[in-house]
């Protein structure tokens, strides 16, 4: 899963599970578009109630048939968001350099990767 800085889903991928071909395995973005409802969603707080499949009172569709699985994904996509938000600052800091050691790193188009 991937963050947009101001903390919008980028994009969420499956890259294994073990579902049932033909039901469960529509989170796969061959099989389905549905991994694609997250993109550009975000996270409003502890009293957003739109992180849930429709059967449960969100806005996320679930499959016929298979309900537990979407609910997994959509609780865990939530769960990254949640995570980012609490600590959007020390994630956006890089190794807590000062801030103009990272202004200065940026406009140089320095890398931190070895």
């Amino acid at each position: 899963m991937g963050v947009w800085r101001d903390g919008r889903v980028a994009g969420v991928r499956v890259i294994g599970h073990r579902e049932t071909p033909g039901l469960g395995d529509k989170i796969e973005l061959d099989k389905s578009d549905w991994i694609l409802s997250f993109n550009d969603q975000r996270w409003l707080g502890e009293e957003d109630r739109r992180w849930k499949v429709r059967k449960d009172g969100g806005q996320f569709d679930q499959f016929t048939g298979a309900t537990i699985t979407p609910r997994a994904i959509v609780r865990q996509v939530a769960a990254v968001l949640r995570y980012y938000e609490q600590r959007k600052n020390q994630i956006l800091t890089p190794f807590n350099l000062p801030p103009d050691t990272i202004e200065n790193t940026i406009e140089r188009g320095d890398s931190h990767e070895s």
